[in-house]
């Protein structure tokens, strides 16, 4: 194939790429545009004609399908009452895992630079739009409620503050831009006041979230970006790494302070879900081994109702999968194996510090078993299939220096 048709090619994968994460960020509950799902179909066509696959991650695909499959069924056998329109749901949420095939081809975290800054301008312009006029506020919030709340609109007290909140479904898909920004404008400083604009965007539209965990991520990203290059000055690693230690100290504090303050209602809901947990494995200790079943549901204090899914998002998994859950989490941990190899490498250590911060937030949060999450997912994969001279050479240099 000659130079012009390989990147006419590689263009137009990446093009398809960057406009299917467009729409998932975007429109995240598939409601407003509505063409989610032929963007996807429409990626994969596209690879399967135009790239060779690789099955490297194929059998991480089989086990998180085979798991579902194994969950439903037992669920079923157990007559736990199986809504297939959810079942369905959840397939289709872990759909996106196809790409893993044509992971190496393409450099997801870079494709997500362009829709996340969209997403982040989308979200400011509303927030200044509700800031503008009230009337405005309601409008905005009852098209959201017709379309499954695919903005999360609140009020609410954090600290004693009233804090007014912008919150899209797929937040958290926006991390791995976040963290290239800030690094980009910290290690490559030529020409560094253009992109202040993206940065300031990106940062304002994470503080204006409403949810603790988003708005206080920010922080923490400037503090892995500069943690490397930082410790390996001599005279100013002595002042970084106390100053470091206090902000950890202040935002561990910071996090459970926020954690529990049970007047704050979704605090009060998360706990009332905790209890139910609870009395669910003590009245049913099986599922702890076989689960309860994908699509089943479950009586939650929190929502005073029988419920899906809950913001616990890992004992939600134990719930319905039961030991199945293990193939799921391993496809979901994987790819920190070998980011810790190349933990030397700044760039490579941010992005593993990223990705540990979006583990653990989604895990108090319900849209990690999404499209919007799995797109992560295949961000983490792609930057350990490109980037592997990274992280070889980190490893090595580990290696020889032990």
């Amino acid at each position: 194939m000659s130079p012009f048709l390989h990147k006419a090619r590689q263009w137009g994968g990446n093009l398809l790429l960057t406009l299917f994460f467009l729409v998932l960020m975007l429109d995240p509950t598939a409601t407003v545009l509505n063409v989610k799902d032929k963007f996807f179909i429409l990626v994969v066509a596209y690879n399967l004609v135009f790239f060779r696959p690789s099955f490297r991650f194929f059998p991480h695909i089989i086990i998180v399908f085979a798991a579902v499959t194994c969950s439903f069924v037992l669920g079923q056998v157990q007559g736990n009452g199986v809504d297939m329109d959810h079942v369905l749901a959840v397939y289709k949420a872990f759909a996106p895992l196809i790409l893993l095939l044509w992971v190496h081809h393409y450099d997801f975290v870079r494709l997500t630079l362009f829709p996340s800054l969209v997403t982040a301008l989308v979200v400011c312009v509303i927030y200044a739009l509700c800031a503008y006029d009230e009337r405005l506020e309601g409008a905005i919030y009852l098209f959201t409620k017709s379309h499954d709340e695919m903005i999360m609109m609140s009020h609410r007290y954090i600290l004693g503050f009233k804090v007014f909140g912008i919150y899209y479904k797929s937040f958290l898909a926006l991390s791995f831009a976040l963290f290239s920004y800030y690094y980009t404008i910290y290690n490559k400083p030529r020409f560094w006041y253009l992109k202040l604009v993206p940065v300031a965007i990106m940062t304002f539209a994470f503080f204006v979230s409403g949810t603790r965990a988003t708005m206080l991520l920010p922080f923490f990203i400037i503090v892995l970006v500069g943690y490397r290059s930082i410790g390996r000055l001599r005279r100013w690693k002595y002042l970084f790494y106390p100053v470091l230690v206090v902000l950890a100290v202040v935002f561990i504090v910071a996090v459970v302070v926020l954690a529990s303050e049970r007047t704050e209602a979704s605090n009060a809901i998360k706990y009332g879900h905790l209890i139910s947990y609870k009395h669910l494995f003590e009245h049913n200790p099986l599922y702890m081994l076989i689960g309860q079943g994908v699509g089943t549901r479950f009586y939650s204090q929190g929502f005073h109702r029988l419920t899906y899914t809950t913001e616990w998002t890992y004992l939600e998994i134990l719930r319905q999968y039961g030991l199945f859950a293990i193939p799921v989490l391993f496809t979901l941990l994987f790819p920190l194996a070998s980011m810790w190899r190349g933990r030397r490498d700044s760039y490579c250590f941010g992005i593993m510090g990223t990705y540990v911060a979006y583990l653990l937030i989604a895990g108090t949060n319900p849209l990690l078993i999404s499209s919007t999450g799995m797109a992560v997912v295949l961000c983490a994969y792609s930057f350990i299939c490109r980037e592997p001279s990274k992280l070889s050479e980190a490893d090595e240099t580990t290696s020889a220096s032990s």
